[in-house]
């Protein structure tokens, strides 16, 4: 089953880019757990924002192989919270 993360940002927002570097820095996560990462700029993907209720940046959408939503996140998380994120 391969999972998909939306993970919501805007070019100016600063917890989106600290997010970012969580992200970059634990690649590997993603890799073993065999998950896409789809980044949205909300400022250029307004609907889809709306359609995923988000409010708030940094937004994590969790998608099932059949995207439905599993779990979503809004703020910016450390490593544990990651991990039991995509869980």
């Amino acid at each position: 089953m391969r999972k998909k993360i939306l993970k919501f940002y805007a070019p100016w927002c600063g917890p989106c880019k600290s997010l970012s570097e969580v992200f970059e820095q634990n690649k590997e996560l993603f890799e073993e757990n065999n998950i896409e990462i789809q980044e949205v700029n909300t400022e250029e993907n307004i609907q889809l924002a709306q359609d995923y209720g988000v409010r708030a940046i940094p937004h994590l959408v969790l998608l099932d192989d059949k995207n439905e939503v599993l779990k979503t996140y809004t703020g910016l998380v450390n490593v544990e919270e990651l991990k039991e994120f995509i869980q």
